[in-house]
């Protein structure tokens, strides 16, 4: 009691060492959870960092126990188990107060860092917007846990790099409506390679979700299930490079570029991506988009009841551009709707081979220019369209047929206005 936080902390730089009243030095090795309050941590208005950080450094686990802890800083960690575990997101936090750092940052230098546990508790930025940093970054984590946990008014969500064997359940991120207006940039999850030269497989892999839940809220941290027409983030799900990640159960709303945006565009794996029962509200920009432009192994993207639905301002539904191949939607509730510029379009860059099995109907904006259902202008594509309902919009289907590749239409329903 008689010793500061600073000097737990600082102490020869390490971290957790203790000076007794006979000038002993201790080091605390405690393997298991640590309230950090042992370690002089107070009220949620008080600073403190180094209470948190000792217990990452000493004894691996922080403990909120039901109470909410400012800090102004980034912890971090690289010890085998790190984690901080709470009672429940809706009863317990983190109150980062820095507006530009991370709010938590665990990595390895040396190599993958193995088995953090993060669970049960918010990370709830004071004040209400940061402009810059992730809230919860992880560079080379393997076996991880991520459950219950609510990210709220973070610049960036959470940002993952050369991750895999992670199972990440019922994780909410929100971007408020008061957070001064931040939108360039802004990502609820962004998934790529990491650039640890210790880590072989540097590209994400075998990640699951379930339970993803994207979204701005309204005016107030009560008021989080509205949108209010206003997006805040720009790329809902961003995925760069990875290998087996799929998302079940999930919602992603207002984006200003894309819902979920796939973009093939370094040179590690990026295939094996498969999204089920989800549901994008669109915003002003567009609801799934798919590029590429390595020559690595980009495809296979499965796409199984996955519905999109535009709101005022919408840009498309689909978009695919870029060199991929075996990308399908299909399932019972593959719809994209609402008021969207374009249904669907497979653009001109888009060398490999998709299947549309989607319900488009209603995809259409007042206006000049022409609104298509579903839009074929690839070059050497292999597209089938088919087992769809088309209706409501101005074209139902725009196929280039002056182009060297084949395109195969049937079993559709087509509504003529």
């Amino acid at each position: 009691p008689s010793q500061s936080p600073e000097q737990i902390f600082i102490a020869t730089g390490v971290g957790g060492l203790l000076n007794d009243g006979n000038g002993v030095q201790w080091a605390l090795i405690h393997h298991g959870i640590i309230n950090p309050t042992k370690l002089g941590a107070t009220a949620a208005s008080a600073d403190n960092y180094n209470s948190l950080q000792a217990c990452l450094v000493a004894g691996k686990i922080i403990s909120l126990e039901g109470e909410f802890f400012s800090y102004n800083g980034t912890l971090t960690s690289s010890k085998v188990g790190a984690g901080v575990v709470g009672s429940g997101s809706s009863s317990c936090g983190l109150q980062p107060t820095n507006t530009t750092l991370n709010c938590i940052a665990f990595e390895d230098p040396a190599g993958p860092m193995r088995g953090a546990v993060l669970t049960g508790f918010t990370i709830k930025a004071t004040p209400n917007s940061k402009v810059s940093g992730k809230s919860l970054k992880l560079d080379g984590v393997r076996n991880f846990i991520i459950n219950d946990v609510i990210i709220d008014r973070g610049f960036w969500g959470v940002h993952m790099l050369g991750c895999s064997q992670g199972f990440i359940d019922n994780l909410l991120v929100i971007f408020e409506n008061d957070n001064g207006g931040v939108i360039s940039g802004r990502k609820y999850l962004r998934i790529e390679e990491t650039a640890n030269a210790n880590i072989v497989t540097k590209h994400c892999g075998d990640l699951f979700f379930s339970n993803f839940n994207g979204r701005c809220g309204g005016t107030s941290y009560t008021d989080i299930g509205r949108c209010g027409g206003i997006p805040y983030c720009e790329f809902g799900i961003e995925i760069h490079s990875g290998d087996g990640i799929w998302f079940d159960n999930y919602h992603v709303g207002n984006c200003t570029g894309a819902n979920v945006y796939i973009n093939a565009d370094r040179t590690t794996r990026c295939t094996g991506l498969k999204f089920a029962n989800g549901w994008h509200d669109i915003g002003t920009g567009k609801g799934t988009w798919i590029e590429g432009t390595t020559p690595n192994t980009i495809g296979d993207y499965t796409f199984s009841s996955v519905r999109h639905l535009g709101g005022s301002g919408g840009n498309v539904g689909i978009e695919i551009d870029g060199d991929a191949t075996e990308i399908v939607f299909d399932g019972p509730d593959s719809t994209v709707s609402g008021y969207l510029n374009e249904g669907v379009i497979i653009k001109a860059a888009f060398t490999g081979s998709c299947e549309i099995k989607a319900h488009v109907y209603g995809c259409s904006l007042t206006g000049p220019g022409v609104r298509d259902g579903i839009k074929d202008e690839s070059t050497t594509a292999r597209v089938k369209i088919e087992n769809c309902t088309v209706s409501g919009t101005n074209h139902r289907y725009h196929i280039n047929s002056q182009i060297a590749k084949r395109t195969t239409i049937r079993n559709n329903d087509v509504s003529i206005d």
